[in-house]
């Protein structure tokens, strides 16, 4: 069975690090990758096996490279056929950028930082995260 794993997409590193201990106290087991724009993250995508996907992507918009939505716009077909759900996580409040979220089907929640666990796990089909 492969391990439960979820990504963070982000460029701050002071966001990573919060994100990372909130996880840990709710879910010790998750591994985690994290990258600081969407190209690193997008490489990644590339050669994934649907064993190897991550449950979920907890996505940041606003990142030099590449931001969030260049990074859907990339693979956002890729992680609907791995069943990877995404989590937007930012400091946006532009309700511009919280229509634009509905555009992707595999964004299931767009969430302010600083991240809310409870929030997060509210949004997952069959509490995801918790299985």
């Amino acid at each position: 069975m492969p391990a439960k794993q979820y990504w963070i997409i982000d460029d701050d590193p002071i966001a990573r690090i919060l994100i990372r201990k909130k996880m840990a106290k709710g879910h010790p087991d998750f591994q985690v990758l994290e990258f600081t724009n969407g190209q690193e993250a997008l490489a990644k995508v590339e050669g994934l096996e649907m064993d190897q996907a991550p449950l979920f992507i907890l996505l940041d918009l606003n990142m030099p490279i590449m931001n969030g939505w260049e990074f859907l716009e990339e693979c956002h077909e890729r992680l609907k056929s791995l069943n990877v759900n995404i989590a937007i996580l930012t400091s946006s409040i532009d309700e511009k950028d919280q229509r634009k979220a509905h555009d992707y089907d595999g964004i299931v929640c767009f969430l302010n930082k600083p991240l809310k666990l409870e929030l997060l796990e509210e949004y997952f089909p069959g509490n995801l995260i918790k299985n």
